[in-house]
């Protein structure tokens, strides 16, 4: 039975049922979000509590931490339908490198700031410099780390192994995290480069 669930499984992932699931989980998720809009808009609470909710849903929706109503709903309208959540939150993510400014025809763009965008730079790379120094530092001297910690505080060198493969997992994790959040950065600075040039 479980090598039946298996191929099933595969047979789901070639054909074109696996992206039905992912567009219409989408679907639903933006249904939600625009009914609950819908419903916060039309309740008798402050425009606090209001924009506190809003904002809320937002989050919900996009997976940004911080997020601004007033912003995700200038990414609604300016923005590619089909990827306007991905675009908002690279931009959410990045807060600190853009600023939402009028252009000379009055119109709101989103303008790229240099000196932000050079630190955000340097920022990625040294995160990857350091993680990719600190799994290479372990590998090279890992026999030298179990042999001090065995002799020094008489740690099992199955126990020390397991820790030093542990941090060198997690450090992998945390770099294939970085690649794909400077990829969406590097990808959405491409965009608003096309689209506000």
């Amino acid at each position: 039975m479980k090598v039946l669930e298996y191929f099933s499984k595969v047979i789901e992932l070639i054909t074109p049922e696996y992206a039905r699931k992912i567009h219409q989980k989408r679907c639903e998720r933006l249904k939600k979000f625009f009914e609950e809009r819908q419903l916060i808009l039309d309740s008798s609470l402050s425009e606090r509590e209001k924009n506190i909710q809003l904002n809320a849903a937002v989050s919900a929706l996009t997976g940004a931490s911080f997020s601004n109503i007033e912003e995700f709903n200038f990414f609604l309208e300016h923005f590619d339908p089909n990827n306007f959540e991905n675009d908002y939150l690279a931009f959410a993510r990045n807060r600190m490198t853009y600023e939402i400014v009028d252009n000379a025809h009055g119109s709101k763009i989103i303008k790229s700031i240099s000196k932000q965008f050079w630190l955000m730079h340097f920022l990625h790379f040294f995160m990857l410099s350091i993680f990719l120094l600190v799994p290479l530092g372990l590998l090279i001297n890992f026999h030298a780390y179990i042999e001090a910690f065995k002799i020094d505080l008489n740690v099992p060198e199955s126990i020390t192994s397991l820790g030093i493969w542990t941090a060198i997992l997690i450090c992998f994790l945390t770099l294939i995290k970085i690649f794909y959040e400077w990829a969406c950065w590097n990808d959405f600075n491409k965009l608003i480069k096309k689209k506000y040039s």
